[in-house]
Formats: structure tokens, sequence, C-alpha cells
């Protein structure tokens, strides 16, 4: 699975390329407390179905555009505590949105605030590939009129080697360099002291 996100000073699109939503992903995304990972689903992230929730701290309007399903949330609308858990069904969009047969799941962020998200997506760094088990890849695009890098792409891959105990990250900069770095996987399993638990 690939993870895409194109910077614009507007908005930030966020794309994917697995399944797409079904319809227990929308019940779910339009709940609290309520996900579909399941409790053991080995290599899925989030925990009592709020990870979608975070995106309002970005937006106030974000839109989900993912196979026959096209809707949004708006906690502008003077809907602010329903706009959270409410869909609202589109029938059009304000921007064509990428290849729907290479990206299945697009979500659409209209942003309130560009200059932290810009320095946070400068941050980010290959190594968080090591956490996310599923997802192989990830691209930023920069279209951000106010970048010096705009409309530059960086790139993170993640190859496993060895039945996992070897990852391979490979981060492809802006100039085109790829950095490759090599980590050694241990995995054992603790017991928890009764006074932490």
């Amino acid at each position: 699975p690939t993870l895409r996100f194109v910077l614009s000073d507007q908005r930030i699109l966020v794309c994917n390329n697995e399944i797409g939503f079904q319809p227990k992903n929308v019940d779910a995304i339009c709940d609290i407390g309520a996900s579909t990972k399941g409790k053991h689903k080995e290599g899925y992230a989030g925990h009592k179905g709020i990870g979608f929730k975070s995106v309002f701290m970005v937006s106030n309007r974000p839109e989900i555009h993912s196979g026959e399903y096209h809707f949004c949330f708006d906690t502008v609308d003077g809907t602010h505590k329903i706009g959270y858990i409410c869909p609202i069904w589109l029938d059009h969009y304000e921007e064509s949105l990428p290849n729907t047969k290479e990206w299945t799941t697009c979500m659409r962020l209209p942003i309130q605030r560009t200059c932290r998200l810009q320095g946070d997506f400068n941050d980010l760094q290959a190594r968080i590939l090591l956490f996310l088990n599923r997802l192989r890849r990830i691209e930023i695009v920069n279209q951000s009129v106010n970048s010096s890098n705009n409309d530059q792409c960086r790139v993170f891959t993640r190859i496993d080697h060895a039945d996992g105990k070897i990852i391979e990250l490979q981060e492809k900069s802006i100039n085109g360099a790829v950095i490759k770095t090599f980590w050694l996987v241990v995995k054992k399993v603790l017991e928890v002291p009764q006074n932490i638990k």
C-alpha cells in the first residue's frame, strides 16, 4: 500500500491505493468509538474509532472520496457538534481528483493554517515506515506557492528482507538522491509489571 500527501496553500490531499471504502468503513468513520480494525487485527493502527477525527485539528470540512462514496463532514456550517459524525453527501467536487485507477481513496482536507503543517511534513522521515507495518510507500508532493520545494516530491519506501527481520528504508529526496538505511528488527515479548498496568 502507498499513501500520497499533496500539499498546497489551501488544502492537503491524502490518497491511498488500498481496497477503498466499504459500507462498514463509512459507518465506522461516522461514529465515535467504532472501528473496523478489530481488537487484534495485525498491521492496523488506531484505537476506539477516533483516529479519523484527528483531521479536525487541521480541517473544518474534510471530504472523503472512495469508490461510490463522496461525502464530507462540516463543523463550520452551524453543525459544530454533530458535524464530526454526520456526513454530507457530495454530488460534485471542487477540484478534480487524482486518477481513480491508481488511487482508490482520496481525502481532501481544506486547511485552517499552513505554516506549521509545512514544517511538519518537511520534518517527516522514512523511519516512520518502521512503525507502519502494512504501508510500503509514502509520497509527499509539495505544491505550495510559498515553498522553495514547490512541485517537488519526496518518496519513502520500505522493503522487507529475511521475513521482515531486516527492513530497508529508502528516501528519495527532492534533488533525486536516494538514501538507504537498513534496520535489524528484534521482537521480544515482555511482561508488564503489575504496578504499571
